[in-house]
């Protein structure tokens, strides 16, 4: 995945390769552009679009 900076420079995510299941749907996840943490749940691009965003309270 190229990705382009402010400053007009692509740099290239790096992929993490591996075998993991979505959390959620079950389908089958190769590569990650993270490292997953021990014990986390991990969710395929399409179900982590569709969770619902934690609402945050910036009144403080």
């Amino acid at each position: 995945m190229e990705e382009r900076n402010d400053g007009g420079r692509s740099f290239e995510r790096p992929m993490y390769e591996g075998n993991w299941t979505c959390a959620q749907c079950g389908t089958a996840i190769t590569k990650l552009p993270f490292p997953p943490r021990e014990g986390s749940d991990v969710y395929c691009q399409e179900c982590y679009r569709n969770r619902p965003k934690p609402q945050r309270d910036f009144r403080r």
